[in-house]
């Protein structure tokens, strides 16, 4: 049985806003796999933005939900510092 976790070797996230981070290679591979270029890209646990940015990366949108207000802003400061980064305007939702 193959599952990502040992087919995929991924180097470890940076991100230690959120407790439960994962690598962007993570979301990558199954945003590669399964979807299309401006498809729209749908993470029901928002986390820390991981998915947001890996949809941006391989030009699919995404929509997050994200219930605790502290990962709304990490997501939002981590999104608005990765699209800045990358020459993106990132919206009117975009935190310091």
């Amino acid at each position: 049985m193959a599952r990502p976790s040992n087919v995929l070797e991924i180097p470890a996230s940076n991100n230690s806003d959120h407790s439960a981070a994962y690598p962007v290679g993570l979301p990558e591979f199954f945003i590669l796999a399964f979807s299309d270029e401006g498809d729209i890209v749908v993470d029901m646990f928002g986390g820390s933005g991981t998915t947001m940015i890996a949809a941006a990366i391989h030009g699919a949108r995404c929509r997050a939900v994200e219930l605790d207000p502290r990962y709304v802003d990490v997501i939002r400061r981590r999104w608005t510092t990765w699209a800045r980064e990358a020459g993106l305007d990132p919206g009117s939702g975009a935190l310091e």
